[in-house]
This record gives structure tokens, C-alpha cells and sequence, in this order.
């Protein structure tokens, strides 16, 4: 859900935070994470591992 995905982003940025103090590297970094980060949902696959996984078989 939207919530859970917040939750991930304030591990790294507090709540209210402006993003414009951080850099592009700092800010792919966290997506990074978050695309890696295994889910319970997905059978505790990654976002990434799944979209490679459909990337190969379109």
C-alpha cells in the first residue's frame, strides 16, 4: 500500500522533509533499496526480481 511505501521512504527522509536537499545519486539510492526490498506480498521476491522476470518472458 501507499502507507507501507511512506514508511520505507522515512527510514531514510523524515516526514515533511523537502527532497530538494538531496542529491539524485542520494534519492536512486533509496529507490534502489526499495525496488530490492524483499515483500511478503510477492512471496518475498523484489519488485526488480519480478519486473526481470516479466521483461523475459514478454
Amino acid at each position: 500500500s501507499n502507507e507501507n511505501l511512506n514508511k520505507m521512504i522515512r527510514r531514510f527522509i523524515p516526514k515533511g522533509e523537502s527532497l530538494k536537499k538531496y542529491s539524485q545519486k542520494a534519492v536512486k539510492k533509496i529507490q534502489r533499496w526499495m525496488n530490492n526490498y524483499p515483500r511478503k506480498m510477492f512471496g518475498f521476491t523484489s519488485s526488480k526480481e519480478i519486473y526481470e522476470k516479466e521483461l523475459q518472458t514478454a
